[in-house]
């Protein structure tokens, strides 16, 4: 991997417009390299957090490629229930059960009956 020189960024960003970091800033990520044994090439780490402005942006468009090749049928939006984190898991528990075992419904017409589905 050729290294660039910060001014050579610089002049990219200024000709381009970009207002993108070209690595990670963070302080573990800027010591570390990745290096592919096969063919040698080498790649800077990252840090791989949401909150971070080079690793924020990439990680978004990496699940916004995951989902849109996944072709989802069914979509959840889930909210917290509960005031802890374990009164929250057994809520979310419970709702992928009854989510995955689906419902017989109540009385001679099964009303409310649902089908079950595959999680």
């Amino acid at each position: 991997m050729k290294e660039v020189t910060l001014e050579q960024q610089i002049q990219t960003a200024e000709k381009y417009g970009l207002e993108t970091l070209f690595v990670c800033p963070d302080t573990w990520a800027l010591r570390h390299v990745w290096i592919n044994i096969e063919t040698g090439e080498r790649q800077r780490a990252r840090c791989n957090r949401w909150e971070c402005l080079y690793c924020g942006p990439r990680k978004v468009d990496l699940w916004r490629k995951l989902i849109r090749e996944a072709k989802p049928v069914l979509f959840l939006t889930l909210t917290k229930a509960g005031k802890t984190v374990e009164e929250a898991a057994r809520a979310f528990t419970t709702f992928v059960q009854a989510l995955r075992r689906g419902s017989k419904g109540r009385g001679r017409g099964h009303i409310g009956a649902r089908e079950a589905y595959p999680v």
